[in-house]
């Protein structure tokens, strides 16, 4: 049995608490891999679903863990490091900065400095690592697979009658620039969605100077005020946005979350930069796309599932076929401001819609972990109360009124609630310890106090 992505459940190294996250789940890992019967989620497609359990008697299972270990890397390099010595047979300090299988060198210290407690390490007597993937492998791994990413883009385009064909070396091409990017197999698919991104770009920008009707998909720049808010706020994690003028560019925002990736404040972070900025929408005047910096941007790789990019395949199929007309121009001008805001609209519904189960499915978990502590961060601070989300996304309320130690107010131009007389501050993205102590499905909120050993 394969046991994916165990890097995941790591010790994280910069708490001074109990990581709940972490250790307690690779404890709970040992008596699968010692062998026991044991209850085990079926058919789970998020960590915080609800699904029904069964009982595994997981004696007599071979156990293979796996992980991709993002920064263990480092963790090599620096015991390497220190291995250094002076004499004429020593290496140099930076002897193997440039090597590409540095995990050939891995050692089971190694492992435990990356967060991996050494009971779980006891269980894995075999420590293999694979090679760097290199260019003929990334292409292989471009086409040869069933379910291989070639493959989906070739069924998906030929659902509108599209004939999606690469030559040898526009995949070599594609490898190529994946390894430059160095983040693996996932680059492959990063780089796909560059393409796609570009065929918006550039189907936009072609209708706009066609001075055709046309749906664009716009985004505003961000109000200001949520900017600056926002920077405070990472800068609790050692991060930074350069503003000018109060405005923000939106590279700036790119290279943010380019930093984030694979960080334990990468989710956190990610969304509350999302919710910092204004909406996308689809309007029928071209105003540009801030998030993606594009001057011209549209929906038209996907007409299967969106109706915004079908009514644009509609467009551009009459401007190729000669049929765009003043009659048919006039009725795509007469129908479209309706098709973008009501596309738009259904858009908000379905999100709106998706959050709210997301929120009844984390309370369901909650309510079984009530009275639990759990360590978090403070993501938002009102003046009713304080907002703090656990590693695994749970996000609850810490009331004003629960506040122990001295009568709090909150202090707007810190956005953070003070102690009246000792000065104590609750910041946002300051760490916490928190109890559980409520979850309302009704409602779908869940309410937290502070811990004990946080009010002293």
């Amino acid at each position: 049995m394969f046991i994916d992505e165990i890097d995941k459940l790591a010790r994280k190294r910069e708490t001074n608490h109990r990581d709940v996250n972490g250790e307690s789940v690779q404890q709970g890992l040992l008596k699968l891999l010692e062998g026991a019967e044991v209850e085990v989620p079926v058919g789970a497609s998020s960590k915080n679903a609800m699904v029904p359990m069964v009982t595994v008697d997981t004696t007599n299972i071979l156990f293979i863990c796996g992980g991709a270990f993002p920064d263990l890397d480092q963790v090599i390099r620096e015991r390497l490091a220190k291995k250094s010595s002076m004499g004429f047979n020593a290496e140099l300090k930076d002897h193997y900065d440039n090597e590409k299988n540095i995990f050939r060198y891995v050692e089971t210290e190694d492992l435990r400095n990356f967060g991996m407690i050494p009971e779980f390490l006891g269980r894995l007597p075999i420590v293999f690592t694979l090679d760097a993937l290199d260019e003929k492998m990334l292409t292989r791994i471009l086409s040869e697979p069933k379910n291989a990413l070639l493959k989906q883009y070739r069924e998906l385009l030929a659902m509108d009658e599209v004939d999606l064909i690469f030559e040898p070396d526009a995949l070599e091409a594609i490898a190529a620039k994946a390894l430059k990017k160095d983040t693996g197999a996932r680059a492959l698919r990063a780089i796909i969605e560059d393409f796609m991104l570009a065929a918006n770009e550039t189907v936009a920008e072609d209708c706009f100077w066609q001075e055709l009707p046309f749906v664009y998909r716009t985004h505003d720049n961000p109000d200001p005020d949520r900017m600056r808010k926002l920077a405070a706020f990472i800068n609790n994690f050692g991060y930074s946005i350069h503003l000018k003028d109060d405005e923000v560019h939106p590279k700036e925002l790119q290279k943010l979350l380019a930093k984030l990736e694979e960080t334990p404040e990468e989710d956190l972070i990610s969304r509350l930069t999302l919710r910092s900025m204004k909406q996308v929408k689809y309007t029928t005047e071209c105003t540009g796309h801030f998030g993606l910096a594009a001057k011209y941007y549209c929906h038209f790789t996907s007409p299967i599932r969106r109706y915004p990019d079908l009514q644009i395949h509609r467009i551009i199929k009459d401007v190729l076929r000669g049929r765009m007309n003043g009659t048919r121009e006039e009725h795509y001008r007469s129908i479209l401001p309706e098709v973008a805001r009501q596309s738009s609209e259904r858009e908000r519904k379905a999100d709106e819609a998706e959050r709210e189960t997301i929120k009844l499915k984390k309370v369901e978990y909650m309510s079984h972990h009530l009275w639990e502590e759990f360590d978090g961060v403070i993501s938002g601070v009102t003046a009713w109360g304080i907002y703090v989300e656990l590693p695994n996304t749970v996000e609850g309320l810490v009331r004003t009124a629960s506040l122990q130690g001295d009568y709090f107010e909150y202090n707007e131009s810190a956005c953070a609630m003070v102690g009246v007389h000792t000065g104590k501050s609750y910041a946002i993205g300051q760490k916490v310890k928190v109890q559980v102590t409520g979850a309302d499905k009704m409602t779908r909120t869940i309410d937290f106090e502070l811990a004990e050993d946080e009010e002293e």
